[in-house]
């Protein structure tokens, strides 16, 4: 009688810890799904971003925006160039 009873307390750990294992390995694959999905959008938003660094950077756009606020070149005579020692 006490070998049965062992037997079973042994049995219903084992079934326990299996299901619990299992339980685990449910969570873990449903994290994964969530994080796999938000990776995905990330590098969605990602690859937008840089296509709009580059678009604002295109140097027409720039050319475009600095003459909007009223920049404009020098003329050749208001350029001065310096010579710095020690650099080439």
């Amino acid at each position: 009688m006490p070998f049965l009873i062992a037997c079973f307390a042994l049995v219903g750990s084992l079934v326990v810890a299996v299901v619990s294992v299992q339980a685990l390995v449910a969570q873990n694959s449903f994290r994964l799904q969530e994080l796999t999905r938000r990776n995905a959008e990330l590098a969605q938003a990602s690859g937008q971003m840089q296509l709009e660094v580059a678009q604002l950077s295109a140097p027409n756009r720039i050319a475009r925006e600095a003459r909007r606020l009223g920049y404009r070149l020098p003329d050749p005579g208001q350029l001065h160039t310096l010579a710095v020692r020690g650099r080439p």
